[in-house]
Order: structure tokens, then sequence, then C-alpha cells
């Protein structure tokens, strides 16, 4: 009796066992299945990346808008105080009255004497006449600008009907190539050199989108899913943060060359202006985006403090590949003793859009922040990468 209680026993153990085995097993698949499904496929990044770009440019024109409006308001104010200002001290009543006084005693004069017959005294009615012309054209300047026309009223009107506070910002060639690199090459270089510019943007272009492809490739879930990564977000967060500062640092400067771009070349045709388009775009905002939202889903790859600042290095020097090309270019004809002549570029700049990014990007950073914080949600809670 005892052995069969036994046995029986071993048997419910051994059905619970296999009960359990096979529960597990489902959850492993489940759990599989569930790690697979978190991998987005081509669609539905291209959605997340559209809905992010249409919310930050909703966002920024929805600020610059309202900026713009306050700095018409206050320019307007200060308009009314400048000229409230300047006609109580252009305003002079003895000299006016004076010359009010020869005009009203000229105008007698040819009331009791009849009209002038002689020269003299006709002259001296002119003399008067452009006397008291001048006198108030000073008195009221601006009135003399309107009327005069020519170059000066001409600048009046681009300055106080344009479009906002704008200034002319000018870079010397090399300093622009220093910085900008393939971009900044496209800016000043002659149409005969078209060639070589295709050359070092090719390679350029071909080492930079190698490598952020490599990278995307590791982008794939972590594969314990269960165990959570001795990682502290913050550390995340701050990666982010600088990577995104990195990224974004001369894309206002390169939109806004884009207002004049290649305009000091008027022996440009348009498929070589085509070609330094397409070159400057992929450089200047193309590769920096790319490698803007590919490094920062990256750093989330990390499992530790050290792996975040090993990728923070290794995302940041991506887009400083054609400045190295440029350099090496540099120092040969240094070497060579050749000096490439590259004119300086000016473009225009808005003021009150330079002070909205400098708001929003530096001194109270709401784009860093936002950009650090929602990356690192998607990469550490969403993808589990």
């Amino acid at each position: 009796m005892r052995l069969g209680a036994v046995a029986q026993r071993v048997a419910s153990l051994s059905s619970e066992y296999h009960a359990l085995s096979n529960t597990g097993k489902a959850w492993t698949r489940q759990l599989a299945s569930a790690s697979s499904s978190v991998r987005l496929n081509e669609d539905q990044w291209l959605t997340v990346l559209y809905v992010t770009c249409t919310g930050i440019l909703v966002v920024t024109l929805c600020i610059i808008v309202v900026v713009r409006l306050f700095a018409r308001l206050k320019s307007a104010e200060e308009e009314i105080e400048r000229l409230s200002s300047s006609s109580a001290r252009s305003w002079s009543p003895a000299p006016v009255h004076g010359l009010h006084r020869q005009h009203s005693l000229a105008a007698h004069h040819a009331a009791h004497h009849g009209p002038f017959t002689n020269v003299t005294e006709r002259a001296h009615l002119h003399a008067l006449h452009g006397r008291f012309s001048s006198a108030n054209l000073e008195a009221h300047p601006r009135h003399s600008h309107k009327s005069r026309g020519g170059s000066d009223g001409a600048t009046e009107s681009s300055t106080d009907d344009g479009d906002g506070p704008n200034g002319m910002f000018e870079l010397p060639g090399e300093q622009l190539v220093d910085d900008f690199g393939i971009s900044g090459l496209c800016l000043v270089s002659k149409t005969t050199n078209v060639c070589t510019v295709m050359i070092i943007a090719g390679q350029a272009f071909f080492l930079q989108f190698i490598i952020l492809i490599y990278i995307a490739k590791q982008l794939e879930p972590h594969p314990n899913l269960n165990k959570e990564k001795k990682l502290p977000v913050v550390i995340v967060d701050a990666a982010i943060y600088l990577h995104f500062l990195n990224c974004v640092q001369q894309i206002p400067s390169a939109i806004f060359a884009m207002r004049t771009f290649r305009s000091s070349f008027e022996d440009d045709e348009p498929w070589h202006t085509l070609i330094f388009g397409i070159i400057y775009l992929i450089d200047a905002l193309v590769t920096p985006m790319a490698q803007l939202i590919i490094g920062a889903l990256f750093l989330c790859t990390s499992a530790t403090v050290a792996d975040v600042i090993m990728n923070s290095c290794a995302v940041a020097y991506i887009s400083g590949i054609d400045n190295m090309i440029l350099a090496v270019k540099k120092q040969m004809d240094e070497l060579a003793d050749r000096s490439e002549d590259y004119p300086v570029v000016a473009f225009p700049v808005n003021k009150d859009i330079i002070d909205v990014v400098q708001m929003t990007f530096v001194v109270v950073p709401v784009y860093p922040m936002a950009f650090s914080c929602c990356m690192a949600y998607l990469g550490l809670k969403v993808f589990h990468l």
C-alpha cells in the first residue's frame, strides 16, 4: 500500500513537472515573439521619422511666429517714440517764423507793387522759396528721404519693409571649408573643380554611410530581456544630449547659407549647380540627421557606463570624416606651395530666428532635453536595445 502511494505521488509530480515545463516553453515562445515584434520595419521607421520631423517643425514655427509678433510690436513702439522725439527736437519756431515772415513780406510786396518785373527781385523771391523748402526738408527728415528717391530711398525701404532684422554674415572661404567640410567646399569651389569635389564627396559619403549602416544593424533587442541592464538612465540621456548638440551645431548656418547658394559664381551651368546642391544637401542635412537618429539609438545598446562613453566617441567622429580628408588635402597643398583662392561668402541671417534657436537650444535647452528623453525611452523601454 505504501509503495503504491509513493508511485502515485511520483506520477503526479512528474505530470506537474511536465505541465510546468510546457508552460515555460509557451512563455519562452511568447517572449521570443514579443521580442521580434518590438523591431520596427521600414514603414514604421519612416512613420516615426515623419511624425518627429513634423512635430519639431510645427513647434519651431509656432515659436518663431510668437517671437516675430512680439518683435514687430516692440519695433512699432520704438518707431513711434523715435518719431515723437525727433519731431519735438526738429521743430524750432524762431527760424520757421522768420521764413514765414520773409515769405509773407514777399507776397505783400507782390500784392501792392504788382508782378515782379525786376530780375533781382524775382531772383530774391526764388531764393526765399528755396530756403523755405530746404528748411522744411531739414525739419522733416523722413519726408526728405521719401521725396528724394534714389539709393537712399531704396535703402530705407529695404530696411523698413523687409521681413525682419536681417544682417549679412561673412566668412572667408578657407574658414568655411575648415568648419563645414564638403558643404563648405561646395560653396567656394570654382566650376572647374567640380570633379575634384565629386571624388572627395564620394569618398566621404561612402565611409560615413557604411559606418552608419553597420551601426544600424546593431540595433537589435537585448538578448536577456528579463534581466535589467545595470546602466543608469541619466548617463544615456546625457550622452544623447551631447550627441544632439554635436550633430546639429552646423545645421542653422547651413540653412542660412542656402539662401545665397553659389551666388558669387556667375559661370555656373545648371548641372554644376545641381551637382553642388546635391552634395551640399547630403553633407549639411542628410548625414547629420541620419547620424543623429541612428547614433542616439546606438547609445541605448550600451550595457555599462564604459560602453556609453566608448559608443559616444564612436558616433561623434562620423560627421568629421570629410573634414579629415580635406585636412590631408590642405596639408598636401601647403607642402606643394599651392593655395586655393576661395572667395568670401556672405549670406543673410535673420536675427529673430537666431534668437529663437539660441533660446530653445542653448539658454533653455527644450529641444536637446526633449530629444534625449524621447530617444532614451524609445531605445530602452520600447525597443529594449
